[in-house]
């Protein structure tokens, strides 16, 4: 089965076929990965290719899904073969917009901070350490930017979804 989606603005093709009970052929815009996928929980796999092992955090949201994936939060919109090019063009903005929100993958505990608001980052910067399921889940910034809000204080609870801060990715100078 073939789907499209869009991260960040761009579309990309998904198939996936069953090649055994934990194994997936996984076709990525014509680039094949066999991978197995062991499920942990309801919203949490363990996911095994080419010798690396990652633990991952899938949640259904109403266009697509949020995947937390070493520390990186990604927001995968299901493209809808017959939107029109204004619509997409429409639903890429407001993509780009839910990408200055960094939400909570998973609920948790807000263990601890590393920006205040105001600080420039970098991309990869660690944002905030996010505790859940007895683990310490680093969330780290997508890309280079400013800390715009903070939404949360450390040791408050969150729940899956809830926005934790926002960044400004407009205001950094590209030259600095």
């Amino acid at each position: 089965m073939e789907k499209k989606y869009r991260h960040q603005g761009d579309e990309f093709t998904v198939q996936i076929a069953n090649t055994s009970p934990d194994q997936f052929t996984i076709s990525l815009n014509g680039h094949q990965q066999v991978i197995d996928i062991h499920p942990i929980s309801d919203h949490r796999l363990s996911v095994h290719r080419e010798g690396q092992t990652l633990d991952v955090y899938v949640a259904g949201t109403d266009d697509g899904y949020q995947v937390f994936i070493n520390g990186h939060v990604f927001h995968i919109v299901r493209v809808d073969r017959e939107s029109s090019r204004a619509g997409a063009h429409a639903q890429a903005q407001q993509d780009a917009f839910v990408e200055n929100v960094i939400e909570a993958p998973m609920p948790g505990r807000i263990l601890k901070i590393f920006v205040q608001e105001g600080q420039e980052i970098e991309a990869d910067d660690r944002l905030f350490i996010l505790e859940a399921m007895k683990m310490e889940n680093e969330i780290r910034a997508p890309r280079s930017g400013v800390v715009k809000k903070i939404f949360f204080q450390e040791n408050e609870l969150v729940s899956l979804g809830q926005p934790i801060m926002e960044l400004d990715f407009t205001r950094r100078d590209p030259d600095s």
